[in-house]
């Protein structure tokens, strides 16, 4: 369920075996640098288990999928779509990639595997994602996987979009 692979990629939603990698991308300060402040572990280990117990609800409000390697089965990292805070049709994309995943092109395959999944499986129509104004790299990302700059917000954030056709 909620599953599924690019070329190079093994895509599936979060389950107890991803704890540790999850842990470890959340609460490493190089990672989060540009994310967000790095979460304790004990913050971001509660924050796995609801997800997991909200997914045992079939509560799907924001959905995580680990990203594998296909050759290697080896964790990269996390993406996410967030339908919390959004209309009906749309979602937010987040994306997380291990640092030894960085420059490979494993971002714009899980990315634009998402796009296609949240279009043709879950009824979304538009997608947004932001990243930092001084982030190069999340906004060259995004623009490979087909997202349009939008906005600049007033937190020095970019707002992209990217819309069904």
């Amino acid at each position: 369920m909620h599953e599924f692979e690019t070329e190079n990629l093994i895509i599936r939603l979060i389950n107890n075996k991803d704890r540790a990698s999850f842990n470890k991308l959340y609460t490493d300060p190089k990672i989060m640098k540009n994310i967000a402040e790095p979460l304790t572990f004990e913050f971001s280990d509660r924050m796995f288990e609801a997800t997991l117990v909200k997914y045992s609800k079939k509560n799907f409000e924001m959905m995580i999928w680990a990203i594998y390697s296909k050759s290697e089965h080896k964790f990269l990292g996390i993406e996410s779509l967030n339908f919390q805070y959004y209309q009906e049709g749309e979602a937010e994309a987040g994306l997380i990639l291990d640092r030894l995943s960085h420059g490979k092109g494993n971002a714009v395959e899980a990315l634009v595997g998402l796009i296609e999944y949240g279009f043709n499986h879950l009824s979304i129509q538009t997608i947004y994602a932001k990243c930092s104004l001084k982030n190069y790299a999340p906004q060259r990302v995004l623009r490979l996987s087909g997202f349009k700059k939008l906005v600049i917000n007033d937190d020095d954030n970019l707002t992209y979009s990217v819309q069904k056709k």
